[in-house]
């Protein structure tokens, strides 16, 4: 019995920290994030009246090929709250034009409702089992997972990414295949345990980045954390009564100066992808924000694709699920690879 005893302290010790760690962030959420007004489960999402809809996008492996890329990650964005999806009390310009010129993933659904474990699927095309970044600041991509900047660069693809939360810093493995990654995010302080930067300081870096002349085609991946906990827009943004929709269109007002110096850098040859990494619960089944409950609310995102067709210019809706987030994956029209020609991979 002796040598069971100090075996137990040992166990618990490391429980019970787990256990009063869990206590200190449930307070931290009640006391700081500002409580709903009433549960706001997802709503019915709708679509643009002129869009058609599809199935599944039919392939077309290497129609965009030599293209440059443009991937845009919307941090803890629900398709709900957009114009494009139904919302009439907010306006999201950019994100609307997108949907009018490309492709609608109505079913596009995230795999963790954490930042690091979705992105790391979005730029691997793997699932968290498989690409190892499982957890918020205690895991990163594992050794030789490829991502999709692995494979731009090996086409000769001029590659950069700007983030916004130091959740995605470069020590958690994300900047693999980058030639640039700028995650300096430190000068905005905490605000909700980790550091951000507002979307308008992370557009002017990448959009001085896209100014740089080349002669190569370039994947830029930018990171908005903005719609993110805590809600604080700017205040020509703050008329709305939800603070979050303040926050996203915000953001959407910096997706429109982003997309045009892309569009001005690429000279009208370009890919852009735009999703969301996971959604926010807002009081559903009773969690605040997210990564606690796997719900659709927290799982569910918004996911645009325009400029990979030509057989399909513009306005489809496509009700294919997980397309979006398996950009390396064996679906049936992955987002990127597959108009850029690239062969799938089993996520």
């Amino acid at each position: 019995m002796r040598g069971i005893r100090p075996r137990m302290s040992r166990l618990l010790g490391p429980a019970f920290v787990a256990v009063c760690g869990l206590l200190v962030l449930f307070i931290v959420v009640d006391l700081f994030v500002p409580p709903w007004r009433s549960e706001l489960p997802l709503a019915e999402l709708e679509v643009p009246p002129s869009s058609r809809s599809l199935p599944a996008i039919p392939a077309e492996p290497g129609a965009a090929a030599g293209r440059s890329v443009l991937l845009v990650t919307l941090d803890t964005v629900r398709p709900d709250r957009l114009g494009y999806h139904g919302n009439s009390n907010i306006d999201t310009p950019a994100l609307d034009r997108l949907a009018r010129e490309g492709v609608i993933f109505s079913q596009a659904v995230a795999t963790a409702p954490s930042t690091l474990p979705s992105h790391a699927s979005i730029l691997t095309g793997l699932y968290p089992q498989r690409h190892g970044a499982r957890a918020n600041g205690s895991s990163r991509l594992g050794d030789g997972v490829e991502t999709l900047a692995t494979r731009l660069s090996q086409q000769g693809y001029d590659t950069a990414a700007f983030v916004s939360a130091f959740v995605l810093d470069e020590q958690f493995g994300l900047s693999r295949g980058f030639a640039a990654y700028d995650d300096d995010v430190k000068q905005s302080g905490a605000e909700f345990g980790y550091p951000e930067r507002r979307a308008d300081l992370t557009a002017d870096r990448a959009i001085r980045w896209l100014e740089r002349s080349r002669s190569t085609p370039f994947f830029l991946w930018v990171h908005f954390f903005d719609p993110h906990a805590l809600y604080q827009p700017p205040a020509e943004f703050a008329r709305y009564p939800l603070a979050y929709d303040g926050e996203l269109a915000f953001t959407d007002s910096q997706l429109a100066r982003l997309v045009g110096a892309a569009r001005t850098a690429a000279a009208g040859e370009l890919l852009i992808a735009v999703t969301a990494d996971h959604g926010e619960a807002f009081g559903d089944q009773g969690e605040q924000t997210h990564s606690i409950l796997l719900q659709e609310s927290t799982l569910r995102i918004a996911a645009l694709g325009a400029g990979a067709t030509r057989r399909i210019a513009a306005g489809f809706r496509c009700g294919y699920s997980d397309t979006p987030s398996d950009p390396l994956g064996e679906r049936e029209w992955p987002l990127i690879p597959t108009p850029l020609g690239f062969p799938p991979s089993t996520p």
